[in-house]
């Protein structure tokens, strides 16, 4: 399952990598906010579904990128935001 999936990728510092294919990146329809949006729907569904994981690190074809679609900084581990849920 994929709470199991989740625990097998944590490293030692809880940060779990999510690894998506190019599709994410190619097929995202820009934006700033769009961007955030993307982010942040991904990094709170696990961070606040996962205690054990602290960080999510978003990568592409099991590679770091440095943003998404052009605005968010993706090179660096995310924490969650609650600012996004409502």
């Amino acid at each position: 399952g994929s709470e199991m999936c989740i625990r097998d990728s944590i490293d030692t510092d809880g940060v779990v990598w999510v690894d998506f294919s190019s599709h994410l990146s190619q097929s995202h329809p820009g934006g700033s906010s769009a961007e955030i949006m993307t982010v942040y729907a991904i990094v709170n569904s696990i961070l606040l579904n996962f205690n054990e994981v602290k960080k999510v690190r978003i990568v592409i074809e099991g590679k770091s990128v440095d943003t998404l679609a052009g605005h968010i900084n993706c090179s660096e581990p995310f924490v969650a935001d609650r600012s996004f849920i409502q």
